[in-house]
């Protein structure tokens, strides 16, 4: 019997009145999606416009425009796979496309349903084995190559087979956590490709939406190599490559022949704008048109503004510190769980982030169905931190280096927790590094000579089986994103046990097993989860912001 699917810090003055009036901001500024009936989107989905009002409440959508967006970091490199971080993949999926997708217009469920798209279908095997995808025909990449079962098989090769002519080893380091559970993969016919698992992973449609895996053009890569494929993006999405001058913009155009039909907009631009108050002027005099992060005390500034949308919608998202668990006084567990107690988490939202986030009570985002675990919650206690590191052979402290990249307001934050971390004793010396550079580093392991890494997670966090691409043993790089060495037979075992349920709440109760297990290892400092706080001019119609820190730019429409 086959299972089918053929559905588709300080506070300044005006931080302080911000921080004041926050109830009255979040009360006027109701979550995407809740301004008007919905839009349809490409494959049929449906959604309510953030910007503005949904494109069915504001006449016929018009075609034609550039949709500019600011980013506050640079974006590099433009391989699909290279890296997992959201502001890169943002870019990529415009481009690039998967056999399964996120539902980017679902605006009520937070983990984001996953939906066909370059597979129109699948059959999952009686014995969660087997699955066999029937693709979407007539596709083709932006350079003319029809996409067939032969491309997803270059694609899948490029990941997962050290001989092929294409195979790029980072790619098959960040996709690992889907292909490490693969035997093989297998053209059945032109239309039809098939994968044999090596046990079953009850999650594992859920992990082929993720964007490390999105198919790139077999003649692009003969043409230009795995490598230079950088500067020559070709894959089948509705945007196609235009250019990207470095630290300043990428520029994409519409794609014409896109097989979901043409999107709206003439040109979408990604432009580099690292400074907040940048970002500002920049919207208000409408040189962009979005502005996807903000300083918190900049959120009231945003919604006065008579032309600008502020929108909320919490994201999987958890900023945490990645402790070093193989070398130094943090692989002494007693230490890391003194480090919980010493971090005054709802001081920094109440102060820093000015209610713009919530305070994290555990690795994983609220959205994860392992949330909330039944482990005790670290709560604020300087004098029980200091008795830890006393009984962990500290009495007086030690010293370490934490290291990050220079983005948002991981100064502020930082700065904070080295205050914090001072009162116990431990003496914090912050390294800012380039974010590019700080990625690529930290995506090799966290070096020995630092104590802690500072990082980020969204990307698959809705999903219990994330519990096991950041925490499991066999995950450590370059295999996949345990980079701060993290080892524990007990929790590898626990992983093995959830990985093959399908039950969703079974799953939700064995992953949240796992968590209990990480938490009282705590090899993170874990900060906040974030609101997502975003800022769109009303001259874009049809854009949905959902949980997730990614958007389809193809329905969207902006006026002259």
């Amino acid at each position: 019997m086959k299972r089918s699917t053929t559905t588709k810090a300080r506070l300044t003055r005006r931080a302080f009145l911000v921080q004041s009036s926050a109830a009255a901001l979040f009360a006027a500024c109701a979550p995407a999606g809740t301004a008007g009936p919905p839009a349809t989107a490409p494959g049929g989905a449906e959604g309510g416009a953030a910007g503005g009002a949904p494109a069915a409440a504001s006449g016929t959508p018009k075609t034609g425009g550039t949709f500019v967006y600011a980013n506050n970091v640079d974006v590099a490199p433009l391989i699909p796979g290279s890296t997992a971080t959201v502001d890169h993949q943002r870019v990529l999926s415009m481009m690039y496309e998967g056999l399964v997708t996120q539902d980017l217009h679902d605006l009520k469920d937070a983990a984001l349903p996953e939906r066909p798209w370059l597979a129109e279908s699948w059959e999952i095997s009686s014995d969660g084995l087997q699955y066999t995808f029937k693709l979407r025909q007539n596709v083709k990449f932006h350079d003319g190559t029809p996409f067939d079962a032969d491309a997803v098989k270059v694609n899948c090769e490029r990941a997962t087979l050290s001989s092929s002519p294409y195979y790029d080893k980072t790619v098959a380091g960040l996709s690992a956590k889907i292909y490490n559970y693969v035997a093989k993969g297998e053209v059945v016919d032109k239309y039809t490709w098939r994968l044999t698992l090596k046990s079953p992973v009850g999650e594992f449609i859920r992990l082929l939406a993720d964007r490390v895996i999105l198919m790139v053009s077999p003649a692009a890569l003969a043409k230009y190599g795995p490598a230079g494929i950088v500067d020559h993006p070709v894959g089948t999405g509705p945007f196609t490559f235009v250019q990207r001058v470095a630290g300043q913009r990428i520029e994409l155009a519409k794609n014409k022949d896109y097989w979901g039909g043409a999107p709206y907009v003439d040109k979408v631009i990604m432009t580099v704008i690292p400074d907040a108050q940048a970002r500002l002027a920049a919207l208000k005099s409408g040189e962009v048109d979005f502005v996807t992060a903000m300083d918190p005390d900049q959120a009231a500034i945003y919604k006065a503004d008579a032309n600008v949308n502020l929108v909320f919608n919490p994201s999987p998202m958890t900023w945490v510190w990645m402790l070093n668990c193989k070398q130094g006084p943090t692989a002494n567990k007693q230490v890391r769980e003194a480090l919980n107690y010493a971090w005054n988490r709802d001081g920094l939202v109440k102060d820093l982030l000015l209610g713009l986030a919530t305070p994290a009570i555990a690795p994983a985002a609220p959205a994860n169905p392992a949330s909330p675990p039944t482990h005790a919650q670290y709560t604020y206690d300087p004098e029980r931190a200091k008795k830890m590191l006393a009984d962990a052979g500290y009495p007086n402290g030690f010293s370490m280096t934490l290291v990050y990249g220079d983005k948002g307001l991981n100064d502020q934050v930082n700065t904070l927790l080295q205050s914090d971390f001072r009162k116990v004793g431990v003496d914090v010396k912050l390294e800012k590094m380039e974010y590019a550079a700080f990625l690529s580093m930290f995506s090799k392991g966290l070096p020995d000579q630092y104590g802690g890494g500072q990082t980020f997670w969204a990307t698959s966090a809705h999903l219990g089986q994330w519990l096991e691409t950041v925490f499991s043993s066999k995950f450590q790089p370059p295999h996949g994103n345990n980079r701060d060495w993290y080892s524990s037979s007990e929790v590898d075992r626990l992983l093995d046990e959830a990985r093959p349920i399908s039950d969703p709440k079974k799953s939700a109760d064995a992953y949240r097993k796992v968590l209990d297990v990480v938490m009282e290892d705590a090899p993170w400092v874990w900060f906040y989860h974030d609101k997502n706080p975003m800022a769109v001019r009303k001259r874009v119609h049809g854009l949905d912001i959902t949980s997730s820190q990614f958007f389809d730019l193809k329905p969207v429409w902006v006026d002259a």
